[in-house]
């Protein structure tokens, strides 16, 4: 192997064997500098960036708000919290270059339908990487945000591993049902985060 394989080998492997997805983030990143990984990844890197940012979806939701505007200071400063105008410009060459946003006939960026796909072991790491961030988001909000502009409730409770599947299923019904609903609107005037939840406070004897 030439030094550079020997180092995308070294990295793979390193990757492949990392306990934690610090780690995976960590030797993933090191992968995504080989130049030939990004000839041939290059929608897969594009992908788990996507996932690396918790704007990079709100912006995908704030084009639907009729005064949207195509103004990467527009849309940093519309965004909660702000972000800079270098990375909500990012945002949309991301968005467009992957297909998530198209334009209209009248030239205006539009949301596609195209779905999100990408190699299992990078999806979950991708997935991981945005989930903390909009629950560093969520948490952030109790200060950010006025009480009258969100939701945020919990419960602690002590359950079966039967109970505990009928309750995954529920949150996933209702996720589904509400995604359905609140994507049947024709006027937008903002954007939401919605998070959901479930996790063992004690350890279970069946996890």
């Amino acid at each position: 192997l030439s030094r550079d394989e020997a180092r995308f080998f070294e990295n793979l492997v390193r990757f492949n064997q990392a306990a934690h997805d610090a780690e995976k983030n960590q030797w993933y990143q090191k992968l995504a500098q080989s130049k030939r990984y990004r000839e041939i990844k290059k929608i897969e890197i594009d992908q788990f960036i996507y996932y690396s940012r918790w704007y990079f979806a709100a912006i995908r939701e704030l084009v639907l708000l009729p005064e949207f505007k195509e103004d990467p200071t527009w849309i940093a400063h519309r965004l909660s919290p702000a972000i800079k105008p270098k990375e909500a410009k990012e945002g949309l060459e991301l968005l467009v270059g992957l297909g998530f946003l198209k334009r209209n006939a009248r030239g205006r960026l539009v949301p596609s339908d195209r779905n999100i796909t990408t190699e299992r072991e990078v999806a979950s790491l991708a997935i991981a990487n945005y989930h903390r961030q909009m629950i560093g988001q969520a948490a952030e909000s109790i200060e950010r945000t006025p009480a009258a502009k969100r939701d945020i409730s919990s419960l602690t409770v002590a359950i079966s591993k039967e109970k505990f599947e009928e309750a995954k299923r529920r949150i996933q019904d209702f996720r589904r049902e509400l995604n359905v609903l609140l994507s049947d609107n024709e006027v937008v005037d903002s954007v939401y985060q919605i998070n959901f939840q479930i996790f063992n406070l004690a350890e279970a004897p069946w996890s």
